[in-house]
């Protein structure tokens, strides 16, 4: 098959990545359109060609001091949606028989976009997350539309079961939506890496939030547990914010010194460019995920080869894949006491640090391989091109 898989914006660069090439290992020709890569991004080398959006500048900065915010982000979105047409010329040139859309970014505009794409190939969609920016506070340009995007598709991707009742419960067609699994993410730099094992001796333990910063991963939560952990333990801890921001942290830099902590936090305010990730995940003793919502997570897809314990929120993914005090450490969702208690467990206990990252790894065994995913993907793409050949015959 001839397969263009849509990322406009390149959310989610390492799943993409994974996506294309267990497609082309399979003997498709694939393509990505995105926007191009920043530096320190990579695709696979062969198997997947790249056809650039001329989209780059559509989150430029604009000067707030001449421009209001909230007119910023209507105009980036504006010319988002006038940039779509691109996607439209790749398809009527590339001539695919299937269109794969892995976000969708202003919904009332990809509506549209579903719409004209459909002229020319299905559409499938992958929603990773069935309640838009997992239900933090985004413009009304965004918001307008979300529950229905998913109309224009022919058929709706979702990697969990609790996303496919989601998504019935948005009135979607039950026999519109697919669940396929979520994969281990292993971006091309880190193949050949070695994964150093934990340092149960170090003087520090570092616990680490990484990913885009946004309200719903719940560092807000992180920095409150943080004051509550007993002094003695939390003056043992550091706690490493790598990522780039997707919300101002100034305010919670200000609660973090109001709270008497801000010197164990650790802000790395920047895309990680992939050469770096193994040492930054290496470097950590503990990958905390203090989120008030989520489905399916690629961080935790990125970390669980790493070994190192998993201290999560007890929801989406986190539950269905770890078991509290075996496999990773599960606490309610909002609660930076408990937070903060399991926090303290684990800073003490290196035995239980070895234990559980250990535990975490071997959950790997229950994650499907990309080949696995890439040949139920394909399934489903024959389906719908069946369907739509069927619809065509009958019209």
């Amino acid at each position: 098959m001839r397969i263009l898989v849509v990322d406009p914006l390149l959310y989610t660069l390492p799943y993409d990545s994974s996506l294309c090439t267990g497609l082309a290992e399979e003997g498709h020709e694939v393509f990505l359109a995105s926007r191009p890569l920043r530096p320190g991004e990579r695709l696979p080398a062969a198997g997947v060609t790249h056809l650039p959006l001329a989209i780059n500048d559509i989150f430029a900065p604009l000067p707030r001091k001449i421009v209001p915010h909230r007119v910023t982000v209507f105009l980036r979105h504006v010319r988002y949606g006038l940039h779509l047409q691109q996607i439209v010329d790749h398809v009527t040139r590339l001539k695919p028989d299937v269109v794969h859309v892995q976000w969708p970014v202003v919904p009332l505009a990809d509506r549209i976009l579903f719409r004209r794409l459909r002229r020319h190939a299905p559409c499938v969609l992958t929603v990773h997350d069935t309640r838009p920016s997992n239900g933090d506070r985004v413009p009304l340009l965004l918001r307008a539309g979300a529950s229905r995007v998913s109309d224009g598709a022919d058929a709706v991707i979702v990697h969990t079961a609790l996303g496919a009742r989601e998504l019935t419960q948005q009135g979607v067609d039950p026999g519109r939506i697919h669940q396929i699994g979520h994969g281990l993410l292993s971006p091309v730099s880190l193949s050949s890496v070695p994964v150093d094992p934990p340092d149960p001796s170090k003087p520090t333990v570092d616990f680490l939030l990484f990913g885009i910063m946004k309200p719903y991963k719940g560092l807000d939560i992180l920095i409150e547990a943080a004051a509550l952990m007993p002094d003695a333990v939390g003056r043992r801890c550091r706690f490493v914010i790598a990522g780039r921001p997707a919300m101002p942290l100034d305010g919670l830099k200000q609660r973090a010194r109001d709270l008497g902590v801000a010197s164990r936090f650790v802000f790395d305010e920047r895309h990680i460019p992939d050469e770096e990730l193994a040492r930054i995940l290496t470097d950590a003793d503990v990958f905390v995920f203090p989120y008030r919502q989520i489905e399916a997570s690629g961080v935790l897809m990125l970390a669980l080869p790493f070994g190192r314990p998993i201290l999560a929120s007890g929801l989406g993914a986190f539950a269905a894949l770890l078991e509290h005090g075996r496999s990773g450490l599960l606490v309610q969702p909002e609660d930076p006491r408990a937070l903060a208690d399991a926090m303290t467990e684990l800073a003490q206990n290196p035995a239980l640090r070895l234990a559980l990252g250990d535990a975490a790894r071997a959950r790997i065994a229950a994650v499907p391989s990309w080949t696995t995913i890439a040949r139920d993907t394909v399934a489903l793409y024959e389906r719908t091109v069946v369907a739509r050949h069927a619809q065509a015959s009958a019209a």
